[in-house]
């Protein structure tokens, strides 16, 4: 293989891991007793915890999830006490650290009808990074309590922008398995 192609290799690779999707890791929990087939309708209200998202982004991140509801045939409704779901985001960040241990070199040889040792040493590095979290919660609108809640993780800085394709791709993620598929019978 030449110098070339193993070049061509990685630099095709590194392309697509720095334009993997905005959330890597995706979840999802929900009430099995609640039926989602009864909803029709819901509205999209304001988490009543503060949260250390902007309010800018937090609107495209709720325009953008009204978006995805209705193509996925739910109706929009603007007044919270008319519907049959509540519908909010919010998002939480923490710096996460990693502490990495390895062996860097140590390999044992048998020379001239001896074994020798040649050591290395260890290598222990620390590192910090940011990771945020977005939730999606779905609640009942009529007992107001929680039926599913969606939410996706990924690493940031604190200098990166959030696109909106970057949440258009999240908001789609995380609502891939809402409605939960139903297992009665």
């Amino acid at each position: 293989m030449s110098l070339l192609a193993i070049f061509l290799l990685l630099a095709t690779g590194c392309e697509t891991i720095s334009n993997a999707p905005s959330v890597s890791k995706v979840g999802h929990e929900f009430d099995t007793s609640f039926d989602f087939d009864r909803p029709e309708t819901f509205a999209i209200v304001r988490p009543e915890s503060g949260s250390p998202m902007s309010p800018i982004l937090r609107r495209n991140i709720h325009m953008e999830t009204a978006i995805q509801l209705r193509n996925m045939g739910f109706r929009e409704v603007s007044d919270p006490e008319k519907t049959d779901l509540l519908v909010s985001a919010h998002g939480t960040s923490k710096r996460v650290v990693d502490s990495v241990c390895s062996n860097v070199y140590y390999t044992r040889t048998y020379r001239r009808r001896s074994w020798a040792s040649y050591g290395g040493y260890l290598s222990q590095y620390i590192t910090t990074r940011e990771e945020g979290t977005l939730l999606i919660d779905i609640a009942d609108a009529k007992t107001k309590e929680l039926v599913w809640r969606g939410w996706g993780t990924r690493r940031f800085t604190l200098e990166s922008e959030v696109t909106s394709a970057q949440i258009r791709e999240s908001v789609k993620r995380l609502l891939r398995n809402f409605p939960p598929v139903s297992d009665r019978r």
